[in-house]
């Protein structure tokens, strides 16, 4: 049985309760005076609540212990909610053994407290005192199970176990389950479960569709994505979602270009109603992971005609476009322009390391020496891989060697020795 109406249960685990100071809730939170309504308390516990402001959910809580509200059920449930969403899972517990009266509710949210902690024996131990068990208590547990650091209590087939256990399940239930297989790399497994809610009409929303477009991007084999995608699409509610969700047509046109189809990305790009930065930035990887660097610089334009400017994810493509085309020139302006045209991107160590990979492909060795003796961070393990291996294609086995003594004293564990003389042996230059 629970022990949680005498001390509280020991202390296994470390609290992690966010603290707001009093000055920045003032706009949020009351004086205690402003707490003398029921509607009221309600109304700042669910604030403490959305906005984790343990703190001030405290002075709520002894204001309702000293006055005729410290018995009310619902607002129990709600100071115990607000001490379980801060991570104050103990003082939680305490609460609910001292509750006169228990409902579902209250039975929820404790379980929903101890859920956090990850300890699924003790949750288990919850789940079976409870007298009644709606599907809000059984999807607490499944996607506890799910999301589990243990891997046995994760595998898919346990976390199917607790869904057919389950007396009756809904959408959060159907995506638990499809989500645990598609993290796993089920994917067929994953289309079947979306081929099954579609006919028990359960309904499906963006959650389900990005769970099944991950597994699709993980399958296997080229086939085995061709297939999935051809049975994704041919579904008329994914097609319906495509055009009225961002979400899910990004998800989709990353999944097509991981897998090679361009013509289907495309299509879903133009398809989609409305193109935000990660569309563009998800159609453009699909160019330039494909080959096809010179589509991505046009693609490029257009998204800057649209309005939009880039962001650091795109900036980091488009130099690595140039960079695996050999467009030295384009790639170099290109990173001088961020500075003069898009001010709202700060060039970080992606964006340098893309720019040195360019230029020493292109055997510009000097200048990406310059460029790393400028740059403002410390030159990082692909950095000073790229310039040796610049370095052996054109022959500059000064520079190679230095290299590689950088990458042995900064990553020693790198292995860059040996394979460097192997590499240099078979040098036409040496």
């Amino acid at each position: 049985m629970i022990k949680c109406s005498g001390s509280p249960r020991p202390q296994r685990y470390p609290l992690t309760c966010r603290r707001f100071s009093l000055a920045s809730c003032a706009a949020v939170l009351p004086e205690q005076e402003s707490c003398r309504t029921y509607s009221a308390c309600v109304s700042r516990l669910q604030q403490c609540i959305k906005s984790q402001a343990l703190r001030d959910g405290q002075r709520i809580h002894d204001w309702i212990l000293g006055s005729s509200l410290r018995g009310d059920t619902f607002l129990g449930n709600l100071v115990i909610q607000m001490y379980g969403t801060c991570g104050n899972v103990d003082e939680a517990m305490i609460l609910f053994g001292k509750m006169p009266q228990r409902d579902v509710v209250s039975w929820n949210t404790i379980l929903a407290a101890n859920a956090q902690l990850g300890d699924l024996d003790f949750l288990q131990t919850i789940f079976g005192q409870m007298p009644q068990r709606g599907v809000i208590s059984w999807n607490t547990m499944i996607t506890s199970f799910a999301q589990s650091k243990d891997t046995q209590a994760k595998f898919p087939h346990t976390v199917a176990a607790i869904f057919h256990r389950m007396p009756g399940q809904d959408l959060v239930s159907w995506n638990t389950l499809l989500a645990a297989y598609a993290r796993s790399g089920f994917a067929r497994e994953s289309l079947q479960i979306l081929c099954r809610m579609d006919l028990e009409a359960v309904g499906i929303d963006e959650i389900t569709f990005i769970s099944v477009l991950d597994s699709i991007s993980a399958a296997s084999t080229n086939c085995d994505s061709r297939f999935l995608l051809d049975e994704f699409l041919g579904n008329p509610e994914a097609y319906s979602l495509v055009q009225s969700s961002c979400v899910v047509a990004n998800a989709l046109v990353a999944a097509c270009a991981k897998s090679g189809y361009l013509a289907d990305a495309w299509t879903v790009f133009c398809n989609a109603s409305h193109r935000d930065i990660t569309c563009w930035s998800s159609m453009l990887s699909a160019y330039a992971l494909n080959g096809h660097e010179l589509q991505s610089l046009t693609l490029f334009q257009c998204m800057l005609l649209s309005g939009l400017v880039p962001d650091e994810t795109i900036v980091a493509i488009l130099l690595s476009a140039c960079s695996h085309a050999g467009l030295v020139e384009s790639g170099v302006e290109f990173f001088r322009s961020l500075s003069q045209d898009f001010n709202e991107v700060e060039a970080n160590l992606d964006h340098y390391s893309c720019l040195i990979d360019l230029l020493a492909r292109a055997g510009m060795l000097e200048e990406a020496a310059s460029v790393i003796q400028e740059m403002q961070f410390e030159a990082s393990l692909l950095i000073w891989t790229s310039i040796m291996a610049g370095c052996i294609v054109h022959g500059d086995v000064t520079r190679a060697l230095l290299a590689a003594e950088e990458i042995a004293r900064t990553h020693p564990d790198s292995g860059v020795g040996p394979n460097l003389e192997k590499s240099l042996d078979k040098c036409p230059f040496v």
